[in-house]
């Protein structure tokens, strides 16, 4: 009973996480849907033509987001791994 216990929290405490990569190729797509495809699209809406012409300007702002969320996954992942090496350095002064 208590080994099924433990996985369980075990299970339950390691949270899944998208990888910090991910989040970088959405930034990509992003910004290259609003800065090069939303203009060149053409539709029969006057307003909605207008807002597609708005996607060259917004596209930075929109992508910011998604490289900071990257940044922070790829410092959370890396974190773990520091603590380690830094254990590990001072075997072999």
């Amino acid at each position: 009973m208590n080994q099924k216990q433990t996985d369980t929290a075990t299970n339950t405490s390691e949270k899944k996480h998208i990888p910090w990569w991910v989040s970088i190729i959405c930034a990509i797509a992003t910004y290259c849907t609003l800065k090069y495809v939303l203009p060149e699209l053409a539709p029969s809406n006057q307003r909605l033509k207008d807002l597609f012409q708005l996607g060259p300007v917004v596209a930075p702002l929109l992508t910011i987001p998604f490289l900071l969320l990257a940044a922070k996954q790829l410092y959370d992942t890396d974190l773990p791994k520091e603590k380690g090496l830094e254990e590990n350095d001072d075997d072999y002064m």
